[in-house]
């Protein structure tokens, strides 16, 4: 998936946002994280190296939480 393609799914209302190079559905997720749904909902549909400088700099995820991103990747993101 490119960013227009991630742009307009967010754009239709989709709860998508880039980890990595996955693109992650946390329609079933946001509502229950960890940080907060405020914090991952403020990344929704943002560009993919801001994402990455957040999570860099709040903390290591746990193995179990990269699992998770696994479960919830729909497609890969290719700039």
């Amino acid at each position: 998936m490119n960013w227009n393609e991630f742009s307009e799914e967010v754009g239709s209302g989709r709860k998508l946002l880039v980890v990595g190079n996955r693109v992650c559905d946390i329609e079933s997720f946001h509502t229950v994280h960890p940080g907060g749904q405020a914090l991952i909902d403020s990344m929704i549909g943002k560009d993919p190296q801001s994402v990455k400088k957040l999570m860099e700099s709040r903390h290591t995820h746990t193995k179990a939480a990269r699992n998770l991103v696994e479960n919830l990747t729909i497609a890969f993101y290719q700039e």
